[in-house]
């Protein structure tokens, strides 16, 4: 059979792993979230605007984006991000527990960027505080889900399935 005989083979991509896909793309843009940056929102998508005058009067008027905005979607994206490790980590399947630990991962590295909208917003004491707040707490939850996932594996009742997992592993299991 030549290369151009060869079947196409079908990727199926269900809607866990697109939530997933997302999930960790967002983290990655937090991690990159420079020192005098400001992340406006403009229907579905987000971006970054530099912290000029300008800039801000215009995020106000238009009402793209605050910082209060930012932080509660920084919350909301590490809860949804928490979850998703979760639900992976305690699953049988060795492809699952590796996607929870790139969740994981992704969730430590978008620090940098949390601590750059704390060097953004540096004088407001209130802010920063709140951020400061929210980082601890979350290193708390991500070091209490590692500790729950060692526990587990360490105890031996987690057990590993050692299979082929092929092109189309499927997260759709976390859906439910």
């Amino acid at each position: 059979m030549n290369h151009q005989d060869a079947p196409i083979r079908s990727f199926v991509i269900d809607d866990a792993d697109v939530s997933i896909q997302t999930i960790v793309s967002k983290l990655r843009f937090i991690s990159r979230l420079g020192k005098e940056e400001k992340i406006e929102f403009v229907n579905d998508t987000i971006s970054t605007v530099a912290d000029t005058t300008w800039n801000n009067f215009c995020r106000w008027w238009s009402n793209k984006g605050s910082k209060e905005q930012t932080l509660h979607f920084i919350r909301l994206l590490c809860e949804d991000a928490l979850q998703a490790a979760r639900k992976c980590l305690s699953s049988n399947v060795s492809y699952h527990h590796k996607v929870g630990t790139m969740i994981l991962v992704s969730l430590r590295e978008s620090k940098t960027g949390v601590d750059s909208l704390s060097e953004t917003y540096k004088k407001d004491r209130w802010f920063v505080s709140k951020v400061e707040t929210f980082q601890k707490l979350l290193e708390t939850k991500i070091s209490d889900l590692e500790s729950t996932i060692v526990k587990e594996n360490s105890s031996g009742a987690r057990k590993q399935q050692h299979g082929e997992m092929g092109d189309d592993a499927s997260l759709a299991w976390m859906q439910h």
